[in-house]
């Protein structure tokens, strides 16, 4: 498995550092047809998919082939805004995004 890392920064440009606290998880079914998840409450989250994939995140996101790439199970830290949400469409293949908030 290929696991990449993103360093994640506050508001201010200052790394965030040391461990974050694992929250719910929520799974996004995706298949060609983008799927899109419930609001997530928090600013970090931990996203993972079974299946490359192409991902967008946002108040009302539908993931496009033009948005971020995904390769499958490669863990992906993302800083979003508090009740955003995130879309997934296929590259190939269908597949399940987790997302788990981090705190």
């Amino acid at each position: 498995m290929t696991i990449g890392v993103t360093q994640l920064t506050d508001d201010s440009g200052i790394p965030i550092q040391g461990a974050l606290e694992l929250g719910s998880t929520t799974v996004v079914a995706y298949t060609g047809t983008a799927a899109t998840s419930a609001a997530l409450t928090g600013r970090v989250l931990r996203v993972v998919a079974t299946t490359a994939c192409f991902i967008k995140t946002g108040s009302n996101p539908t993931a496009t082939t033009s948005d971020a790439y995904l390769p499958a199970n490669t863990i992906q830290l993302l800083k979003i805004d508090d009740q955003d949400k995130i879309s997934a469409i296929q590259l190939s293949s269908g597949g399940n995004l987790y997302a788990t908030v981090l705190s």
